[in-house]
């Protein structure tokens, strides 16, 4: 059954829709029940931009995982159905499936994501509260500083985002993304501090 689901998702992968679904189909036809399968007919959907039949989908497979108790499968079900919400402009719910795949795992990958659509999303306050409470050590995690100085700057703390900036550069990012908001934001925070000085 893996190799079927695998020759699923080349299919899809290679834009050979049609027989991709017809294995995802027959393999849903034999296993109603499973979570990778529902997932990953989901995730079909998606790319072939049929958002409610995704919906169905990934919230049959969601509900699977935690009435199993399995949230290593429930956490990324739920991501996907973050991701799709904010595909669609869904803004509200995105930010809720974000939470409950944070909340799902509690690891800091997790964290990092959901910080990054609260501050993307301009909710700065609800940013920094929750990195906050998150109980991580915040100086200690580059992604996590540069998370936090990201937030900071969106609240008009110049001061601390300027700091927190520092040390997620100086700790030493590694993502390229990450690198380049950092950064960016350093050479903004900068600025300000020259026209602060200057005035």
């Amino acid at each position: 059954e893996n190799i079927r689901l695998n020759l699923a998702i080349t299919l899809e992968q290679l834009g050979e829709y049609g027989e991709a679904e017809q294995l995802f189909v027959e393999l849903l036809s034999r296993h109603p029940d499973s979570i990778d399968h529902l997932a990953a007919y989901g995730h079909f959907l998606v790319t072939v931009e049929r958002y409610a039949e995704a919906r169905d989908r990934y919230e049959t497979a969601l509900d699977l995982a935690l009435e199993r108790g399995d949230l290593v499968k429930a956490a990324p079900v739920a991501r996907s159905l973050s991701a799709m919400a904010f595909l669609l402009g869904e803004e509200e719910i995105g930010l809720c499936h974000s939470e409950l795949a944070f909340r799902l795992t509690t690891n800091v990958d997790e964290l990092v994501r959901h910080v990054k659509l609260l501050t993307a999303s301009g909710r700065y306050t609800q940013a920094r509260d929750f990195l906050q409470q998150s109980g991580r050590d915040l100086e200690g995690d580059p992604r996590l500083a540069n998370r936090m100085a990201l937030a900071l700057y969106g609240l008009g703390d110049s001061t601390e985002a300027t700091r927190y900036n520092s040390i997620a550069t100086d700790v030493g990012l590694q993502d390229p993304q990450e690198k380049f908001e950092a950064e960016a934001l350093g050479l903004v925070l900068d600025a300000l501090d020259e026209l602060v000085r200057a005035a």
